[in-house]
């Protein structure tokens, strides 16, 4: 999914952000399996680079302790990678990570 091609920005309220996700990702919109529900897109953590991008962290732990107290680490982490690259120092694009345990 991209911000640009669903409208969802990262102030946007997550009960709004997660509607718009599911609604544009349904298959009434040719979307037959997709990894998103609205609990999904209610926990996305951050976007990248810059806070803007295509790029976005998902929290899809189930009962992880803690977690708040690393967000900010997996946050500033992601926000490097996302702007400097894996490969070549190109910018990542349209990446989905899914945060599962810590």
């Amino acid at each position: 999914v991209s911000t640009q091609s669903t409208g969802i920005t990262p102030r946007m309220d997550p009960k709004i952000r997660g509607k718009v996700i599911t609604d544009k990702l349904g298959p009434e919109n040719g979307y037959e399996e997709t990894e998103w529900n609205v609990n999904d897109a209610r926990k996305i953590w951050c976007f990248g680079p810059d806070q803007t991008g295509p790029n976005m962290v998902v929290d899809v732990s189930k009962g992880v302790q803690y977690l708040n107290e690393i967000k900010d680490s997996v946050v500033a982490g992601f926000q490097w990678a996302a702007n400097a690259g894996v490969l070549f120092e190109e910018n990542m694009r349209v990446l989905r990570v899914n945060f599962h345990d810590v």
